[in-house]
């Protein structure tokens, strides 16, 4: 049976999952019958997207308290009268009785985009499924059955995985070496099961590191007047998400968390340090590499000419092709699938 099986335990009050996957486990990636998804196909590309971009707006979401934020500002800026003009200058605010409160509004606006950022500049996923027979899978993304699925070995895509991770670090250190960056900033590179559960991850303590480094670096810019070269700017931003890609449990908390109505997608994540903002690049894709898939799995609505052109790719690819259909029972109906000889 293609099925983990997930034991959840507590450890001194702190929550920790163990997954086991059965010998010859597989993954499946849904796609839509468009020229994207049949040129990754033909290359053997794997893509990952930002999270911000999933059709769940709300995934990798986190929540904040606004209030322990804003006095958490108050305090600060409060405490440092040459800071706190300096701030009123850059946001346009005139510096009387209320600037500290008008001041804390502002920057926690601009941080909570602080969610969007996180989900747009840090991290890249492409999402996988145990399950090629589920119908609303292939309602929700293979465009109503009439696109396609694409069959991974699970060992190769945790190697796949590995080496993403090894020639990410091999591109950063390449091209940004005169940075000096520490390997601590570094993300693994992971394949991860989804947990489902009703609760989004509280970032109220990491924004208050995200907002100690941005007063840091006015003071060290504006005050103090200090050079700031493309090396202190990109540590900088490596700053604001030093803990989101050191902590662990900040990670999957981030990350790997989906509320319970999506529990029907069985889903894992290869997930990866976007490395587009780095080189300018806004998109919202960006190619993981190349890895080819063991078998395809034809969708029952496609069209006759797309199933002959997706055949045609998998003969010379030597894999495996299926063709799903529906199979009638007493009661309802299942989806199956037969081998295309």
């Amino acid at each position: 049976m293609n099925k983990s099986k997930m034991v959840q335990k507590k450890e001194n009050e702190k929550e920790t999952y163990e997954v086991s996957v059965p010998t010859n486990f597989k993954l499946f990636k849904m796609r839509a019958d468009n020229d994207y998804s049949f040129s990754a196909f033909l290359n053997d590309e794997i893509w990952g997207t930002v999270p911000k971009a999933f059709n769940d707006p709300y995934d990798s979401m986190a929540i904040y308290n606004f209030y322990e934020l804003h006095n958490y500002i108050v305090k600060i800026i409060n405490s440092d009268v040459s800071l706190k003009k300096k701030l009123c200058e850059i946001n346009f605010i005139n510096l009387d009785d209320y600037s500290s409160t008008k001041l804390a509004k502002a920057l926690i606006s601009t941080l909570t985009d602080g969610d969007d950022a996180l989900r747009s500049s840090v991290l890249m996923s492409s999402c996988f499924t145990e399950k090629i027979d589920n119908e609303i899978m292939w309602a929700h993304y293979a465009n109503n059955a009439r696109g396609f699925a694409l069959e991974y070995d699970f060992k190769e895509l945790v190697n796949f995985g590995r080496n993403l991770e090894r020639k990410s670090n091999e591109l950063l250190y390449s091209n940004y070496n005169f940075l000096d960056i520490e390997e601590e900033y570094l993300m693994p590179n992971v394949l991860v099961p989804i947990i489902y559960k009703n609760r989004k991850y509280n970032m109220t303590e990491y924004l208050k590191k995200v907002i100690d480094n941005e007063m840091l670096g006015v003071k060290k810019l504006y005050i103090e007047n200090s050079e700031w070269t493309l090396r202190q700017s990109i540590i900088n931003l490596l700053n604001n998400t030093h803990e989101f890609r050191l902590d662990k449990s900040t990670f999957y908390e981030m990350n790997c968390f989906k509320k319970t109505d999506w529990k029907y997608e069985r889903e894992w994540r290869l997930l990866a340090y976007n490395m587009n903002p780095l080189y300018l690049n806004s998109s919202p894709h960006m190619l993981f590499g190349e890895l080819k898939p063991k078998a395809i799995y034809l969708g029952e609505k496609m069209s006759n000419y797309n199933k002959e052109s997706l055949i045609s790719i998998a003969q010379k690819k030597k894999i495996k092709i299926y063709q799903m259909y529906t199979k009638m029972e007493k009661n309802s109906i299942k989806l199956k699938y037969k081998e295309v000889k």
